[in-house]
């Protein structure tokens, strides 16, 4: 039998609708999001263009029934941060022993939700820096190739992180394996904090960050603020310099939305809570200074409710 014999996409936004697009040439897949999205897919499939300029074909699953109940089922997280319990609650009643789930999703915590509700086995955690952008119902565009990393919260779970690694690979995400996972999470996290309150706000493309001086040097004062929390809060930072990996999403995501603008521009509540508010939190308690990232926190929500 083929591994998996099936992958739910559960948020098919911009990110998952990318995913669920690819893995689908190689495996079945069915999505979960929006109807209007889905139904779009379903009458016409998904067309990405940009850097992946194709047509896909997944399963648009626009009521239960069209979520077949099948034993090894792979669940993939890309929901916002702060619907992740609502996710899991909807999934509940497909779920069996032996299934795997996967959070792709931005921020910090996700994971935790997903065990707090699912238990501890088959549980992975990934991070990808593709820029994703949605621009209608059925059509999104791949505006910056990037690496997709996995890894398994548990030593148990490790030799599933290495299949769904192969999977995607065979799909055409160029994906790793780690036994960091949780270093590689808030690697991201410093990316996302850096990039994404700046592009809200100003409401510029990932590439043009890189046009103003003063810009990126709050770049570099958010990414020092990020990786002083997480090494008081003992988390082993992948061993590179993260403000180099910061810029260099910056240079290939060039013509990329940040999520977060395109939440703010299409009037929706951002994931800021998730991630640089989430540094807030980690900071309290220890020493480290994170007066940058609670500003652009509060600079985000001010921006998200004057857009609604």
């Amino acid at each position: 039998m083929e591994y998996p014999p099936h992958v739910i996409i559960v948020g098919a936004g911009a990110l998952g609708s990318f995913v669920g697009g690819l893995l689908s040439t190689v495996t079945r897949v069915s999505l979960i999001g929006r109807e209007h999205h889905l139904r779009a897919i379903k009458e016409k499939g998904l067309h990405i263009s940009g850097i992946t300029d194709r047509t896909f074909h997944p399963r648009a699953a626009i009521i239960p029934e069209d979520i077949p109940p099948e034993k090894g089922t792979v669940f993939v997280f890309t929901v916002k941060g702060y619907n992740t319990e609502l996710a899991v609650e909807t999934i509940h009643q497909f779920v069996h022993e032996g299934d795997v789930f996967l959070t792709l999703q931005n921020g910090v915590g996700n994971d935790d939700i997903i065990r707090e509700h699912l238990g501890e086995e088959g549980i992975l955690a990934g991070v990808t820096s593709h820029g994703i952008t949605f621009v209608e119902p059925g059509h999104i565009i791949h505006a910056g190739k990037g690496e997709t990393v996995i890894g398994a919260l548990r030593r148990e779970d490790d030799d599933i992180a290495q299949k769904l690694t192969g999977l995607f690979n065979r799909a055409g995400i160029e994906t790793r394996v780690t036994r960091n996972i949780c270093g590689e999470v808030w690697a991201k996290l410093i990316v996302n904090a850096a990039i994404n309150p700046i592009t809200a706000i100003t409401g510029l493309r990932n590439g043009e960050v890189l046009e103003f001086p003063e810009l990126l040097e709050t770049v570099g004062w958010v990414v020092e603020e990020v990786e002083n929390t997480a090494r008081a809060n003992e988390i082993i930072l992948p061993p590179c310099d993260m403000l180099e990996k910061t810029l260099g999403v910056l240079k290939n995501t060039t013509g990329n939305k940040s999520s977060m603008l395109q939440d703010i521009e299409r009037g929706r509540r951002t994931e800021i809570d998730s991630i640089n508010g989430a540094v807030v939190r980690y900071a309290e308690g220890t020493d480290v200074g994170v007066l940058l990232n609670r500003s652009l926190t509060a600079l985000v929500k001010a921006v998200e409710g004057k857009e609604k």
